[in-house]
This record gives structure tokens, C-alpha cells and sequence, in this order.
């Protein structure tokens, strides 16, 4: 059941449903919150609502503290992989999930490949990569992009 409310010129919009988690919104125009509010519900109705304040709250520092002891320990060249973790976090460790967007990647990459060749950034992005399908598949951590290294 969804409820709009205006409030100083905006109407926040309330939608709540038995199991799953009071969602929220705010918008300018009523007619693009109630088009929301539609979109909302079908999802939820379908079962393909994905909640993504998790994404919002959890930075990429958050996701490297948990794959540093739990995977790094298993693989192969574990002290290299840690040296570029510190480079990701150095980096790119402050964005939250849902702010880490291709922009951000991009500029990334190009501010290492003044330091370093192609193929050494590729295997920066690789770790990345992995980390972030990681988060999604196994950690549980919803992702509204797709990103390719």
C-alpha cells in the first residue's frame, strides 16, 4: 500500500508492504510519483523488487575489509594483489556502492596510466571486478550497474 504526503512542495511517497522493507521516495511532479509507485509494486508483485539501500550505505573500503582476509589468503601471488588493494583503496575506497559509477572508474584509469603500463592498470581493474561480482553474487550486496573492466 503506497501513501503520498506533500511536504514543502515535494510529495514524499511511502510504500509498504507486508515482507519487505518500507520503501521511499521523494519527487517533485505527483504524476512521476505515482508512476514510481506503480513501477514499485509490480516489482514487488512479480518478486523482482531488489533492495538496494545496502548498495548505499556499503563503500568499496567495506567490500575489500571483507575479501582481504576471507579470499586473498588463497590465491597465488597474494602479496602483489594485496600492494594493488591499497591502490583501490587509496583511490577508490571512500565511493559507497551506488556512487561508484563508470566515470569514477574511468577517471581511475586514467589518472594510473600516467604511472603505470596498460597491462598492470587491467590487472588493477580485474581485482576490482571480481570484488564487485563478488558482492553481488555471493555477498549479497545488489549492484544497479554493470561494470566492465
Amino acid at each position: 500500500m503506497a501513501t503520498i504526503r506533500k511536504r514543502n512542495g515535494r510529495y514524499h511517497v511511502q510504500v509498504r508492504r507486508k515482507g519487505f522493507p518500507i520503501i521511499t521516495g521523494t519527487f517533485s511532479r505527483l504524476t512521476v510519483a505515482r508512476r514510481w509507485i506503480a513501477s514499485i509494486e509490480a516489482d514487488i508483485e512479480k518478486r523482482t523488487y531488489i533492495d538496494y539501500s545496502e548498495a548505499e550505505i556499503t563503500t568499496l573500503n567495506d567490500l575489500l575489509d571483507q575479501y582481504e582476509p576471507d579470499i586473498l589468503p588463497s590465491k597465488k601471488g597474494k602479496k602483489v594483489e594485496h600492494y594493488r588493494i591499497g591502490t583501490l583503496r587509496q583511490y577508490l575506497g571512500h565511493y559507497c556502492l551506488s556512487d561508484l559509477s563508470l566515470t569514477a572508474i574511468r577517471g581511475y584509469r586514467d589518472t594510473r596510466l600516467t604511472t603505470l603500463s596498460p597491462s598492470s592498470l587491467k590487472r588493477e581493474l580485474v581485482i576490482l571486478s571480481r570484488i564487485l561480482n563478488l558482492a553481488s553474487l555471493d555477498w549479497g550486496i545488489p549492484r544497479r550497474h554493470h561494470y566492465r573492466a
